[in-house]
């Protein structure tokens, strides 16, 4: 039997609001109430309920396409576009031996990343062994989107929010439903805001729907209707136009769930963006750069999926034992070459963090708005002057 139960709204927290607003901020009964409220509904439900109220987030227009990147994230951007344009220049030399002949062999692998190209066909390789599993179309499967409250938060708050509660989603199914496959992919919303697309492969009734969301609707505000109807949605897979295949039915997992992988990831076209006085071109719109920005700075999975579904596509590693590995060099594009890796001495420290002058001024500048952006300003007694310092890493070399 479940451990869980549908959450049933409770209509006393409403009154309560209600009795709240009577009452002019900061008097008595306000506390009072506030204090009752607390003790009811739990503290991190109330302080979910009055998230922001104060200094909410509203940069980026409703319902509008991203058209600038939030003040507060415009750090992460840079850093994100640097880190990405640093490792282009990176590639790896692995230096071998074959045990049997002494014979020594190098070769040269890109650095590769979530965000390269050889990343997404590994992703392409892992999909194709999924399907070569079941070739057969998949069918009683149903889509289940899910986003977070917006109103007065910030992308980078929901994105938080909803990958915490995605986790708890998937908890939920699996104690309510068993041990299901499942594939589940985050997606940024033209607005910059992300919801999540889960790929589940037991068609849910009506009724388990409906408990479904109400479970969902609880995690955040249980006050409000809107989170309840529209937080947690589902819809069959849509049926082919030629009728071969049914609603609720596909035919080729890897083609359904590639594009919706690929919104997250790098596209054809490049864009041209002047950020904070910088010129940036980058392959992803606004509101894709924001989204893996956020991802990177969190360290936020793109896409999770069920155990099964990923021992099937777990790379299997072909090893000889003839051969091992004797050290591995990061090559950059100056030619400049720095050891990684050493079989005597194992991994090896190859860069550092540093603060690094990039301007200075007579006369004080806005200390406030460069350290709000990660900078450090600072006088120079000696030189009489005001420098800005950058947190960069940069290359050392390795005894």
């Amino acid at each position: 039997m479940s451990t869980l139960r549908s959450y049933q709204q409770p209509a006393y927290v409403d009154n309560l609001l209600k009795m709240v607003s009577k009452f002019s901020s900061g008097s008595i009964y306000e506390k009072v109430l506030e204090k009752r409220m607390k003790n009811r509904i739990g503290k991190n439900r109330y302080n979910n309920i009055f998230e922001n109220v104060e200094n909410p987030f509203n940069e980026i227009e409703f319902g509008q396409p991203l058209a600038a990147i939030p003040e507060e994230n415009v750090t992460d951007v840079l850093n994100f576009v640097a880190y990405n344009e640093e490792k282009k220049n990176i590639t790896f030399e692995v230096t071998g031996q074959k045990i049997s002949t002494g014979e020594i062999t190098k070769k040269t692998i890109p650095y590769v990343h979530r965000w390269t190209t050889v990343y997404r066909k590994g992703i392409l390789k892992k999909l194709y062994q999924l399907e070569a599993e079941y070739p057969d179309c998949y069918s009683d499967l149903c889509m289940i989107t899910s986003t977070v409250s917006q109103s007065g938060k910030s992308p980078e708050s929901c994105l938080l929010e909803l990958n915490k509660s995605r986790r708890r989603l998937i908890e939920a199914l699996r104690d309510r439903f068993g041990t299901q496959d499942y594939f589940s992919i985050l997606e940024p919303h033209m607005t910059g805001y992300p919801h999540c697309h889960i790929l589940y492969m037991h068609r849910l009734t009506e009724a388990e729907q409906f408990e479904m969301k109400y479970i969902w609707s609880s995690y955040f505000d249980p006050t409000s209707k809107d989170h309840f109807e529209h937080g947690l949605t589902f819809s069959d897979v849509r049926a082919s136009e030629n009728g071969e295949f049914e609603s609720g039915t596909i035919s080729k997992i890897r083609g359904y769930l590639m594009k919706y992988l690929v919104k997250g990831l790098f596209n054809q076209k490049e864009y041209h963006y002047n950020i904070l006085g910088r010129n940036v071109t980058f392959n992803m719109s606004m509101n894709e750069l924001l989204f893996n920005a956020l991802l990177k700075k969190h360290k936020i999975k793109l896409w999770t999926c069920s155990r099964h579904f990923s021992d099937i596509m777990k790379w299997n590693k072909e090893n000889s034992d003839d051969w091992e590995c004797l050290q591995i060099d990061e090559v950059y594009s100056d030619e400049q070459k720095r050891l990684y890796w050493t079989k005597e001495h194992g991994l090896r420290p190859s860069f550092k963090w540093i603060w690094r002058p990039f301007s200075s001024w007579t006369s004080k500048p806005l200390t406030e708005l460069y350290e709000k952006h990660g900078y450090k300003i600072e006088f120079d007694k000696n030189r009489s002057l005001w420098i800005a310092y950058e947190n960069v890493c940069v290359p050392v070399e390795c005894l």
